[in-house]
């Protein structure tokens, strides 16, 4: 659990590359991290390392997403009692193919996602 004098942070896209950064950083700078991904397995191996910096709680959810969203942030209030700033690090992209876009289905509502 978390420490009275620790902030809290949740870092969306935390799994690799520049989110995974940002949660050592604010680990090493005495901060509690939640991280969100949608990529679970990269997560979950990402908090297996970070948490020997500090704790560090791996959270899937999809951006996308926004009851996943409202999960993680409420998730993340129960696990460090507060939520003190967010980083919004997370893309809806693919590195290859561009912005994912939403599709519609035949009555006009977001279905899935396609690149």
């Amino acid at each position: 659990m978390t420490q009275p004098h620790r902030r809290t942070v949740l870092v969306t896209g935390g799994a690799r590359g520049l989110g995974r950064a940002l949660c050592a950083r604010f680990l090493r700078a005495g901060w509690n991290v939640a991280a969100m991904d949608v990529d679970a397995r990269s997560g979950t191996a990402a908090a297996r390392t970070l948490t020997a910096l500090g704790p560090l709680r791996f959270l899937a959810g999809d951006v996308a997403d926004e009851a996943q969203v409202r999960d993680c942030v409420g998730e993340t209030v129960r696990s460090f009692g507060a939520l003190h700033a967010v980083v919004n690090n997370a893309g809806i992209a693919d590195p290859y193919q561009g912005p994912r876009k939403r599709s519609r289905s035949s009555d006009g509502t977001a279905g899935s996602q396609s690149t």
